[in-house]
């Protein structure tokens, strides 16, 4: 790959890791941190870095660790929703219940 390849395709990466995590598209957010796990290894083989290199790199470095920070939010988010859940099962349960009576008596 190019040095012209690499930079656009760390740019790509850093582009698709800040929509997807923004978007909360978290499968796209998984799907763009495999890609860069399967890129930069490749990337580091092809020797030494030049300062715009350097630079797309550490652009990338940033939207993944801001990715990372959405992730983290949304599992707290979901955490939190799951556990409200859990503390109201039963009132769930009783209303489903309730509501499966009204129904039969109409």
């Amino acid at each position: 790959m190019s040095k012209q390849k690499q930079l656009a395709h760390m740019s790509k990466l850093t582009h698709r890791l800040h929509a997807a995590a923004d978007a909360g598209d978290w499968q796209a957010t998984a799907a763009a941190d495999r890609e860069l796990a399967a890129a930069l290894p490749v990337l580091a083989a092809q020797g030494e870095w030049t300062p715009d290199e350097r630079a797309a790199l550490e652009k990338l470095r940033v939207a993944h660790q801001q990715a990372q920070e959405h992730c983290a939010r949304e599992l707290v988010r979901v955490g939190k929703h799951l556990g409200d859940m859990q503390e109201h099962k039963e009132g769930w349960i009783a209303y489903a219940l309730s509501s499966n009576l009204e129904e039969g008596r109409t």
